[in-house]
């Protein structure tokens, strides 16, 4: 397996995969910034999501907090087609999560996602 990495707006090109991660494509001191804001949606719309090597299996993952209502996560989810997993630190309220497998993880409210870190 072939693991390859760049930054947000970071060259893409001749790469493709099937599997695309994306990790925080902007800083959190870059969320009021409208220019930074669509710098990442234009580098995801014009370059990530022409190098999938196959659009009908390929799958792209999104790992961000929201930042600001125009950033991309807020734009993906605005935009429809996207599955939507959102895991606060404290769960607001119960919270049942589908996993591998068929299987499922239920968080009830006041649940810490990470006990082990937070108190």
């Amino acid at each position: 397996m072939l693991r390859l990495s760049t930054s947000t707006g970071g060259t893409l090109t001749g790469r493709g995969g099937d599997f695309t991660i994306i990790d925080d494509p902007i800083k959190a001191k870059d969320a009021h910034s409208e220019v930074a804001r669509q710098g990442a949606i234009d580098w995801f719309t014009g370059t990530v999501l022409s190098r999938l090597n196959n659009p009908k299996t390929g799958r792209i993952l999104l790992v961000a907090q929201r930042l600001h209502l125009e950033d991309l996560p807020g734009q993906l989810a605005a935009g429809g087609g996207w599955d939507e997993l959102c895991l606060p630190l404290i769960a607001p309220r119960q919270q049942t999560i589908p996993v591998s497998d068929g299987g499922e993880i239920t968080r009830y409210p006041g649940n810490i996602l990470h006990p082990e870190r937070f108190d």
